[in-house]
């Protein structure tokens, strides 16, 4: 993730993170890797999308 702030999107206000497993990527996780501050100053740039259960949309359930 810090990658994608520092490196890939710096100038980027927002970005938007598509996540098809929903236990892969959570603030906490970043909390557990960064610093405190630099956690921070990631997750205000993030923003967590997920991807709905595939089996609920392959069989119509919602």
């Amino acid at each position: 993730m810090k990658d994608l702030v520092d490196i890939y999107f710096p100038r980027a206000y927002k970005i938007r993170v598509i996540l098809y497993n929903l236990n892969t990527h959570t603030p906490a996780a970043l909390y557990e890797t960064f610093l405190p501050q630099g956690a921070r100053q990631n997750l205000e740039r993030l923003e967590f999308h997920c991807t709905p259960n595939m089996e609920l949309v392959d069989s119509g359930r919602n």
